[in-house]
């Protein structure tokens, strides 16, 4: 299902930027309420930078570079049952889901949520329904699977990612569609509340969502947990 509509939002900010804004605001008037019971928030900013080799010239490079900003809030109503709320902002698009997860067991957490796409273009802004599932698995502590798959009329999003949880740093392998194949390294610091993370890997195929030419694809970013 899409909708398109025409919005005019105050100030210097994109209309996604005025969704992400107003999403922070709500979760710290929350936590700040419900502090007791809150835990897994983070903020999240990220630099992405992709290079796409020129199958006409070997020595030809294009460089294709943006940032990202992610925003995750989990309130939990009971050890079983959660709300959740993610809000993404790259450029002029942006994204924001709502939902619940469900753990029958400590170890294994179920989740659904949906929200909208939203991408400015020409002026005008345009928001497509998004559905989203999720499963996360922590057997042991040093072990954890993340699956995330996201749908809509018009695309699809995954991410795939068992990860290594050592004493000092965290090691991932990761498949995450528009960013390829590849590695994740984490390395928390200031007692756990913030984490550095870089991402390489490899990016080619329509099913990853890349094209023919091949691209080598990294991405540094800063985590805040609170």
């Amino acid at each position: 299902m899409k909708a398109n509509f025409k919005l005019k939002v105050p100030g210097p900010f994109t209309i996604v930027e005025w969704i992400f804004i107003m999403m922070i605001v709500l979760a710290i008037g929350t936590c700040s309420r419900t502090n007791a019971q809150t835990s897994q928030n983070f903020f999240k900013i990220n630099v992405h930078v992709q290079v796409v080799s020129d199958e006409q010239s070997e020595t030809s490079k294009k460089f294709r570079t943006f940032y990202q900003e992610e925003f995750y809030f989990n309130h939990k109503f009971s050890s079983n049952l959660a709300f959740t709320s993610f809000a993404t902002v790259r450029n002029d698009r942006g994204e924001i889901y709502s939902g619940l997860e469900y753990s029958p067991k400590e170890w294994i957490t179920f989740g659904l949520s949906a929200g909208l796409d939203v991408a400015k273009e020409a002026g005008s802004s345009s928001a497509t329904l998004r559905t989203a599932t999720s499963v996360s698995l922590k057997p042991v502590e040093q072990f954890e699977f993340k699956g995330i798959f996201e749908y809509s009329s018009e695309d699809y999003w995954f991410l795939i990612e068992p990860k290594y949880n050592g004493k000092k740093f965290s090691l991932s392998l990761i498949a995450r569609r528009y960013h390829g194949v590849g590695f994740s390294f984490y390395w928390p610091i200031a007692k756990g509340n913030l984490t550095l993370w870089y991402y390489a890997g490899y990016l080619q195929g329509k099913f990853l969502g890349g094209d023919d030419n091949p691209r080598a694809s990294s991405a540094l970013g800063l985590k805040v947990n609170f």
